[in-house]
């Protein structure tokens, strides 16, 4: 240590004889670990950090007058990065701009690969090499007037003086051999990959893709008010094998944005009247069509519109007559039964009474209730509603929940609808918490904002798919609602610009967007309860509105708030893990190689191998590449391990991965021991004090080991099956020999004399520590005994008769404990400064093994095992 510090305080005054001179050098670079990262500078844009806090609108001025057609991007009240006009003079503004008191630091804006920009700002990160010193480290600080900002776990965040370089001061802290990394703070702005299909209709379909465009009527709406599909859809576009129930108006055969092949049409799925084993949509009743295109239309086939989920199927039920007309409450029950029965994993449900009786028919009541808790083989059917329509609220009619949107079932959807802007339309309904938590809005999804009756110029406009030719609502035939004029088109060009409409809404349209969620949280992971599911919809919501979410999280207006597929998605990765096989070996005999398998993720577009551990100055690595890590396609990977006779435990992670995203990983611990088992243990002798006295002994633990066998004179003498010790009567035997039992067989016997066969008795080790409850789950209670006055005597034993002075004497009061694993590796450390008598420990983050615990007084310690069960 001494020496390091000297070689560290060497090259700080090595440094500081250079600072005088040392020049920004071409071409500009920093260090990733070790290695120089070549950087270009952005002709265009220029990053600006301020002392303190400014205000915003006073330093846009000053920065237009210096540079008048500026854009800025602000990172934060105190960081600002400008995208100049073409031809400006970046490098006199900057240096204009560091002649002002207020500005600590300015830089252009670098490219690192030509397209990666990079901000430098006045803050560096450094993790020091282990063992450098903090003397050391304030050295350097102190020789650069560097501060530290924070002292994070792994790194500290240094902040360069005012209008030096933080770059070339990283990198000379790097050139120092005193530091693992030392690199700037750059500002970046990760790119999230957002899949824009080819759809020609889906730049209409702004509660997809919310970017302000011009909408229907020449209206337009505000940036980011949508659901974020387009980044939904680099995770998943959804899986066939989940099928959506939509129960409504029924959906047109063969439609060219939704074919037979991607829907299940069923016998029996007609309850309305006609041809029962026919759901088509009749006439021009294309409500069921619009739910279904919203939810699967087909993506990227050049034509029409995109479905949220659209590589899931839909399943037509229908239960209404074809004058529109509906059905007796029997059927509506039937239809529901049907869907789960027949393999729904979603049922959606743009349809209500008016009545806001939450259980006006017990029959339909139980049949939803069924559904959620029978469906999907007992995991449940995701169950969605839509609201309905009732409200006005600008007027102060606020509506109300109707039935069976309201019934009292958990992890029912009641679905309400937002608009453009992100607030609540003008006809959605209010939740009505004093009618139960049925009579609650859980979300909202976009959809128009309010009925032409309501605002002046609002009508409907959301897109989705039609029944083709002149029926349906393209061309408008509905007299209830105008706008639109009747026998307008919309669209009216484009491949079959019949079959599509731009003339849907209400918490109807609102609805199938939910279930098409619930959809792709089900393609990731199909095995999520229907609750879970729920849980995962309301808690990704996103709180827009600036409306009340109190402690519940819940509004009064849009429920948990608008869904966000994308954080939805997010979610559901994050709660994932693999599955190992069964099947994989928990020990390996000396083999070359091994293979290990896991549980194929549905989605997955690879999965990421990761392992760790290994005998001392070797690896496991992957057979593939030789490597620490693997990314494959493949389930099953096999492992090579190193050509020494040694013995250890590995632990092999994977996680899966859905394009550039991954669920959490698992891991699988193994243990590796050597063919024919080479085992050279140390003996470690506690105590032994001659003849009529005992003896207590540990040896060095073997990776696998399921049983030690002792032998003293070689007669068996005992078999342990946990600890690696050993403690009985010693009768003036001469030698003390152990044999390792694991998977792969027996080690050959080793041995050790019995030293008080052969010298002095050692000190007996007066053990006055005790540990309570053992075995324990959460907590054990660590405790000193007094001291016999024997005991103490051994203080004046010479020290010819003693072993290590800390496991011979008593601890006195305890000041540090630490649990160590079986290898011997540290799993917890609790410390004492002033001394204590008794404490207490928490083992609730230890997994289910024997460990030991090392109490010490500072001078003395005492081992103790521990056994901890779940």
């Amino acid at each position: 240590m001494k020496k390091i510090l000297a070689i560290g305080l060497l090259a700080v005054f090595v440094i500081l004889g250079i600072l005088s001179f040392k020049q920004v050098s071409h071409p500009i670079f920093y260090y990733t670990f070790s290695t120089k990262k070549m950087l270009k500078i952005h002709p265009d844009k220029v990053l600006v950090r301020y002392r303190d806090k400014v205000a915003r609108q006073t330093a846009s001025a000053r920065i237009q007058q210096l540079a008048a057609g500026s854009r800025e991007d602000w990172v934060d009240a105190r960081t600002v990065v400008m995208d100049l006009p073409s031809k400006s003079n970046a490098a006199g503004l900057m240096e204009t701009l560091r002649q002002q008191p207020d500005v600590i630091t300015t830089h252009p804006i670098y490219l690192a690969d030509d397209v990666e920009e990079l901000g430098l700002t006045d803050e560096f990160m450094v993790q020091f090499r282990e063992g450098i010193s903090s003397v050391y480290i304030d050295s350097l600080n102190k020789a650069y007037g560097v501060t530290i900002l924070k002292k994070a776990s792994f790194y500290y965040l240094l902040q360069a003086p005012a209008n030096a370089n933080a770059m070339d001061i990283a990198n000379q802290y790097q050139e120092t051999g005193m530091v693992n990394f030392s690199h700037p703070n750059f500002i970046m702005k990760p790119q999230v990959n957002a899949y824009i299909p080819n759809d020609p209709y889906f730049s209409s379909q702004w509660n997809f893709r919310n970017t302000g465009q011009l909408l229907n009527d020449g209206h337009t709406g505000t940036a980011g008010a949508d659901i974020k599909a387009p980044e939904a859809w680099d995770i998943t576009k959804g899986n066939s094998s989940i099928v959506v129930a939509v129960i409504d108006e029924g959906v047109t055969p063969n439609h060219p944005d939704l074919p037979n092949s991607r829907q299940v049409r069923l016998p029996g799925s007609n309850f309305g009247d006609g041809d029962p084993n026919d759901p088509s949509a009749t006439g021009n009743m294309n409500h069921g069509n619009a739910c279904a295109g919203l939810i699967a239309a087909t993506q990227d086939n050049n034509e029409g519109i995109t479905g949220l989920a659209p590589l899931c199927r839909i399943m037509p039920i229908r239960i209404f007559r074809s004058n529109g007309d509906g059905v007796a409450a029997n059927l509506i029950a039937d239809a529901l039964t049907f869907a789960y029965q027949h393999g729904a994993d979603v049922i959606s449900n743009s349809w209500g009474f008016s009545s806001a009786d939450n259980n006006l028919v017990p029959a339909i009541v139980t049949a939803i209730q069924n559904a959620t808790t029978q469906g999907r083989g007992g995991k449940g059917c995701v169950v969605a509603f839509s609201a309905g329509n009732n409200a006005q609220n600008s007027a102060g009619n606020h509506g109300y929940v109707g039935f069976p949107s309201n019934v009292n079932i958990d992890g029912v959807l009641t679905v309400g609808a937002s608009d453009r802007f992100d607030r609540q339309a003008e006809y959605s309904p209010f939740s009505q918490p004093l009618q139960g938590r049925g009579s609650m809005i859980e979300v909202v999804a976009p959809s128009h904002r309010a009925y032409p009756t309501q605002i002046s110029g609002e009508t409907l406009e959301i897109w989705s798919i039609d029944v083709p030719g002149n029926t349906g609502y393209n061309p408008w035939s509905d007299y209830d609602i105008v706008p639109p004029a009747i026998g307008e088109q919309l669209p009216s060009a484009g491949t079959n610009f019949n079959a599509y409409t731009g003339r849907f809404g209400g918490t109807s349209a609102a609805c199938p967007q939910v279930a098409a969620l619930a959809a792709l949280i089900l393609s990731v992971n199909p095995n999520l309860t229907q609750l879970q599911v729920y849980n995962n919809i309301t808690g990704s919501a996103d709180k827009v509105g600036g409306y009340n979410y109190g402690s519940t999280g819940a509004s009064f207006e849009t429920g948990y708030g608008r869904i966000n597929a994308y954080q939805a998605l997010l979610k559901t990765l994050s709660a994932m893990k693999p599955t190992f096989s069964a099947s994989n070996p928990a020990n390996i005999c000396g083999d070359a190689t091994a293979n290990f398998s896991i549980t194929p993720v549905p989605q997955a577009t690879s999965y990421t191998y990761t392992i760790e551990g290994g005998a001392a100055g070797a690896n496991v690595v992957f057979t593939t590449n030789n490597q620490l890590t693997l990314t494959t396609t493949a389930t099953t990977v096999s492992l090579t391990f190193p050509s020494i006779m040694d013995s250890y435990y590995s632990r092999l992670y994977v996680k899966a991965n859905f394009g550039s995203y991954s669920t959490a990983s698992n891991d699988f611990l193994f243990s590796y021991v050597a063919y024919n088992v080479q085992w050279t243990p140390d003996f470690t002798w506690s105590h032994c004090g001659g003849p009529g006295d005992y003896f207590d002994v540990a040896v060095t633990p073997l990776a696998g080991a399921s049983a030690y066998y002792w032998y003293i004179d070689d007669f068996l003498y005992d078999v342990t099956t946990g600890p690696n010790s050993i403690c009985g009567s010693y009768n003036g035997e001469k030698i003390l020999m152990v044999q390792a039992k694991t998977t792969c067989g027996m080690s050959a016997k080793m041995g050790a004399n019995i030293p008080c066969a052969y010298g002095p008795a050692l000190a007996r080790n007066v053990n006055n520590v005790v540990l309570y409850p053992n075995p324990a789950t959460s907590a054990v209670t660590v405790n000193l005994l007094p001291v016999p006055p024997a005991a103490k005597d051994q203080k004046k034993v010479p020290a010819t008769a003693k072993m290590d002075s800390k496991t011979q004497q008593p601890v006195e009061s305890i000041r540090q404990i630490l649990i160590l694993d079986k290898m011997g590796n540290r799993k917890g450390q609790y410390q004492y400064p002033s001394g204590v008598k008794t404490a207490t420990i928490s083992i609730q983050h230890l997994p289910k093994d024997v460990y030991y615990l090392q109490v010490s007084d500072g001078v003395h310690q005492s081992n103790l095992p521990l056994i901890k069960t779940e």
